[in-house]
C-alpha cells in the first residue's frame, strides 16, 4: 500500500477521504469506523487536489498535469 498523501475532513459529517499519490482515493466514516467507497484517480501532489462537500456525500479529485476532473456522488 502506497502511503497517503491527502487527507481532508467534510465539515458537518464524520466522513474523511485519504488519497495515494496518483493511485487510490478512499473515503472513511470515523464514526463507526468503516470504509464507505474507493476509487481509482489520477490525483497528484500541489494544491489541494481532494475535496470533500461539508456533507461528505461529493468528493472530488484532480490533477495538474492531466485533463480530467473525477467528481464521485
Amino acid at each position: 500500500m502506497q502511503k497517503v498523501r491527502h487527507l481532508v475532513a467534510g465539515r458537518k459529517t464524520s466522513r474523511v477521504a485519504t488519497g495515494q499519490f496518483e493511485r487510490t482515493v478512499v473515503v472513511w466514516d470515523m464514526d463507526t469506523p468503516r470504509r464507505i467507497s474507493t476509487f481509482e484517480t489520477s490525483l497528484d501532489f500541489g494544491g489541494q487536489r481532494l475535496a470533500l462537500s461539508d456533507g461528505g456525500d461529493v468528493v472530488i479529485a484532480a490533477a495538474y498535469h492531466r485533463s480530467r476532473l473525477r467528481v464521485l456522488n
